[in-house]
């Protein structure tokens, strides 16, 4: 029998994660635009392979920006301005009231919602998503059933949601609204939550704590339609997302999402998002920070990866931002668009160049792109040309 749900205690963020969490996304605020040295922006991309440097840079003036550096008031506005921002960012997460919280999906209670918690019919998440797969029939393509958790206790239980059988039903919505939220806590050395092959299910607004275990949450095969949200993953000792395997669809809504989720390094061994062979996974509004070893690595040796987009992102005081093991991998399409780097060597890192020679199409955009505090190029072939990257990345 899973144990019965308990009180977690408060959590307390260091000054570094708080700043890490003040730092623009590029496309919503100009406040680094005053910082001296200025950041650079991927709208002049370097990519260096060896002691060499290839600079590409975008035909548009029009998108070229003045960077002002001012006197002393300037920067005592900035630094004004710093300090609102991380006092803030520190109120909206004690308080919940900042625009994750706002994001939570179907806070209006249906009389078909399944309730865990002291209150609840289920003290148990894995009873109550027994009971959904064992009665909960789809009337339609929109139909749902949600499992609300009751925030502000801590569920400690290894979650496995699995279509192995071919008997878990679409769409599935399993959601804390609370605040505090639910803390997912993993039994022995399990992830705090597997998913294998459900397709349309949402897992919304959860802290999940992997008490040290190698992986804190686990997906693989088809997950079409499926999204992680609202989550608050640390505590792991290698990966706090292992999706290697894990792929969407080619259909409207069919796409893997991981959609603003925070991760919390703890040493420069652990890597935040594991991907293998991608397909249709999109990341977006999600908190890489460190420290890290790597914000995400893709591996795909001799495979294609196709689709594969990074919005709206950060990733902060992390040896590399994302890393790719790209030998014989048909880049198809790869999307970084209008993410922050920030106190990194590189933000991008191919070890070998990937194969475009069979992918005549291949789609690689790299643009408006923040960086601060990057000691070498933004992004970095470690053996052979970045030519063929340069190429991808001047067609678009």
């Amino acid at each position: 029998p899973e144990a019965p749900a308990s009180r977690p205690p408060e959590s307390d963020e260091s000054a570094d994660e708080m700043v890490a969490e003040a730092l623009p996304v590029e496309s919503q605020t100009p406040l680094a635009e005053t910082v001296t040295p200025p950041p650079r922006r991927s709208d002049s991309r370097v990519l260096r392979s060896g002691p060499s440097s290839i600079v590409s840079r975008r035909k548009s003036g029009s998108r070229d920006k003045a960077v002002i550096a001012g006197g002393g008031l300037v920067l005592l506005l900035l630094v004004i301005v710093v300090v609102l921002v991380v006092a803030s960012s520190n109120k909206s997460s004690n308080e919940g009231d900042g625009p994750d919280a706002a994001g939570l999906a179907g806070t209006n209670l249906s009389g078909n919602d399944v309730m865990v918690g002291p209150q609840g019919r289920f003290q148990s998440i894995s009873d109550a998503l027994k009971h959904v797969r064992d009665t909960f029939v789809p009337e339609g393509p929109t139909d749902s059933r949600t499992i609300r958790v009751a925030g502000g206790e801590r569920y400690s239980e290894s979650i496995t949601i699995s279509n192995s059988g071919g008997t878990w039903p679409k769409g599935v919505r399993l959601v804390c609204a609370d605040q505090p939220r639910a803390v997912l806590s993993p039994v022995g050395s399990r992830p705090a939550l597997t998913i294998d092959g459900v397709e349309q299910l949402l897992v919304e607004g959860f802290e999940i704590r992997a008490k040290g275990n190698s992986r804190a949450v686990e997906l693989k095969g088809t997950l079409a339609g499926t999204k992680l949200s609202l989550l608050d993953i640390q505590d792991f000792a290698d990966a706090a997302i292992d999706a290697k395997g894990a792929r969407g669809v080619d259909a409207p809504r069919g796409e893997l999402l991981l959609d603003s989720i925070r991760i919390r390094g703890g040493s420069r061994q652990n890597v935040g998002l594991q991907l293998d062979r991608p397909q249709y996974v999109t990341v977006r509004h999600c908190r890489f920070l460190g420290p890290l070893a790597a914000g995400m690595t893709v591996e795909g040796a001799n495979s294609p990866v196709t689709r594969l987009e990074i919005h709206e992102t950060i990733f902060a005081d992390a040896n590399v931002g994302i890393r790719f093991d790209a030998a014989g991998m048909q880049l198809n399409r790869f999307m970084v668009v209008s993410n922050t780097f920030h106190k990194m060597r590189h933000a991008i890192v191919f070890n070998v160049p990937p194969t475009t020679e069979s992918v005549p199409t291949a789609d690689f955009k790299f643009q408006s792109n923040l960086f601060s505090a990057i000691e070498g190029a933004e992004a970095f072939v470690e053996s052979g040309s970045a030519k063929s990257i340069v190429e991808m990345a001047g067609r678009n």
